[in-house]
């Protein structure tokens, strides 16, 4: 199953990345977990951190 998401750019040039409940499940993230973003050939990567690491 491909899941794909649009960024969402507000009005302070931020942006907003919304992950769906059934990727959160499936990937079994916990609340306040690192998740670190990447943006690589012109696709997001995300992977979680783990804390403490730098």
């Amino acid at each position: 199953m491909k899941i794909t998401r649009k960024l969402q750019k507000t009005s302070k040039d931020q942006y907003i990345l919304t992950i769906p409940k059934t990727l959160v499940h499936l990937l079994n993230w916990k609340d306040k977990d690192e998740i670190e973003f990447g943006f690589q050939k012109g696709k997001i990567t995300i992977t979680k951190g783990k804390r403490g690491e730098k």
